[in-house]
């Protein structure tokens, strides 16, 4: 029976480029106005039959002004009228802020008003989601409010910094601040305007939840919406979103599917070749669409990640033939790739190095040089190569 689990913010995206050798990359390319909203979902690397059933119903672009433009000419932009991502940049996005993260990120986003919209009482407003140390840094999370309301889908910001220096930012924020005008419909009427887009009776719903939230749209502003989470009684194919109901007119301004399948055929992005030869393949344990491998240790028929001495999966870049580590050396203690709870070892790879013009900063950078990618790569090639030598 397929798993189902509630997806994770993730609260630091990266910018996603070109290889160098012209192979692929997933995202938009730089500088564009009108990019694609960047929450209305993007293609996927999965070995699973289940795909994401998002929807965006937000129409229009914030274009950027003059001024936004030249204070950020190579930025990509969101739909709602800031930067997607900015950063790295050898010399810091800005320099001289507070040594506490938070503090650091509420002064850089304050001087930058220009280029985010933000006055110092919309920036003050904000709540605080997380600070989480990176390395010698800390990204920052905040969320933006509109009037009363916090935002319950994008108006998010993301901010590494490492001693009073703004290194990156990732931001869904919108230049649009205002309060949104008060919801007239009721909870009831948005959850029920809910099931029906999920296609759903009442009697097929394990559990429900509606919060009022803040909506921000391109073309109407804010707006005050209810976010209605719901899960179906169904465990064989199961549906579960986060919909967010207009307050005001009952239409469905975001959907996120909440659904990802598949915990127990891990699976594997690497390069087939050199990264030259083609574009990272995707291997699994068992058959799957998108797999074009089927891979497993030939001496035990387990999967790669398990520990043969628990009999249980690791989550991470160790196994039964393999432990592949990140050491930058100096001192610095070697660590296994970050751990996927649901044995997905598709790590996002940026080109990083290259992308930044080989900027040391992206060591200590969320994606620390594509660290999880190489790992992962570096884990699919010791195991191929240890079961083509087990089989001589």
């Amino acid at each position: 029976m397929s798993r189902a689990r509630h997806r994770r913010v993730v609260y630091l995206a990266v910018v996603a480029m070109a290889l160098a050798s012209g192979t692929a990359a997933a995202g938009p390319a730089a500088a564009a106005p009108a990019t694609p909203n960047p929450s209305a979902g993007s293609p996927d690397v999965r070995g699973d039959s289940h795909q994401p059933r998002d929807k965006d119903n937000r129409t229009g672009t914030a274009v950027p002004s003059a001024t936004q433009l030249s204070l950020a000419p190579t930025a990509r932009w969101n739909t709602l009228g800031t930067p997607a991502a900015l950063g790295p940049k050898a010399t810091g996005l800005a320099t001289g802020l507070s040594a506490d993260p938070e503090t650091a990120a509420r002064q850089y986003l304050t001087l930058s008003r220009e280029l985010f919209g933000l006055d110092q009482a919309a920036v003050a407003a904000m709540d605080q989601l997380l600070v989480d140390p990176i390395g010698t840094g800390a990204v920052v999370l905040l969320r933006q409010r509109f009037g009363d309301l916090p935002a319950g889908h994008d108006g998010l910001v993301a901010v590494l910094v490492r001693d009073g220096t703004v290194l990156h930012v990732t931001s869904s924020l919108a230049r649009d601040t205002r309060a949104p005008e008060a919801a007239t419909i009721s909870a009831d009427d948005a959850y029920r305007a809910a099931l029906a887009d999920a296609g759903l009776a009442a009697d097929q719903v394990a559990g429900h939840d509606v919060s009022l939230v803040a909506v921000p749209t391109p073309a109407d502003g804010p707006r005050a919406a209810y976010a209605v989470t719901l899960s179906s009684t169904d465990l064989d194919t199961p549906v579960a979103f986060t919909t967010y109901v207009d307050g005001r007119t009952g239409a469905v301004l975001v959907r996120d599917d909440l659904v990802d399948f598949d915990s127990d055929n891990p699976k594997w992005a690497a390069f087939e070749a050199t990264p030259a030869a083609g574009p990272r393949v995707i291997w699994c344990l068992t058959a799957a669409p998108g797999c074009v491998r089927e891979v497993r240790d030939p001496a035990s028929g387990q999967a790669w990640d398990v520990d043969l001495a628990t009999g249980l999966p690791t989550f991470t870049s160790n196994g039964n033939s393999a432990r592949d580590v990140l050491n930058w050396g100096g001192g610095n203690p070697a660590t296994l790739a970050t751990a996927s709870p649901t044995r997905d070892y598709t790590y996002a790879l940026t080109d990083q190095w290259h992308a930044a013009q080989c900027d040391p900063a992206v060591f200590t950078s969320a994606t620390r040089n594509d660290a999880d990618a190489a790992i992962g790569n570096l884990f699919a090639m010791h195991n191929r190569m240890h079961d083509f030598a087990y089989r001589l």
